[in-house]
């Protein structure tokens, strides 16, 4: 996952490789003389300890966590087992279309707000006006919440 940042596994292997990456990433990120000695626990190869520490740390430097993804793709026809697509979350060539992953925002900030207020379930209504007026260009990331509801059309 770290040389080719993307591989194609089953899921239980991709959910069992997930936390040894995010590790060795999280070590890269701290850029002291005993992280650069443990990543050497995760990685084997100096290629990809180097990459680690030279491409991946600055690239996820302002992340706390989190620098993997495993999507489900299908079950394999020789043995049935579920496979899967590990990746990284930053990588440009990712196999989600911009739609799914506008809507994958939408759900989180959603979930997020619902946690705010469940009982109105207000969030779900300014998760989904957020995500029409950003289509349109409306809403910046630097406006506080409140603005943005105010300057996005309210949906019933």
């Amino acid at each position: 996952v770290i040389m080719k940042e993307r591989i194609k596994c089953t899921y239980a292997k991709a959910m069992e490789l997930r936390p040894w990456v995010d590790r060795a990433i999280t070590l890269g990120k701290r850029n002291s003389r005993y992280s650069y000695q443990n990543i050497k626990k995760f990685v084997f190869t100096t290629e990809a300890q180097f990459k680690i520490i030279n491409e991946l740390a600055p690239r996820f430097k302002n992340r706390r966590g989190g620098y993997c993804r495993v999507l489900r793709l299908g079950i394999r026809r020789s043995d049935s087992s579920q496979m899967a697509v590990i990746e990284l979350t930053d990588t440009d060539q990712t196999i989600l279309t911009p739609e799914q992953l506008e809507r994958r925002k939408a759900r989180r900030l959603a979930a997020k707000l619902r946690r705010l207020d469940p009982v109105t379930n207000e969030g779900l209504r300014i998760a989904t006006a957020r995500a029409q007026a950003s289509r349109r260009g409306v809403i910046t990331r630097d406006m506080p919440l409140g603005a943005q509801q105010e300057s996005a059309p309210a949906t019933t």
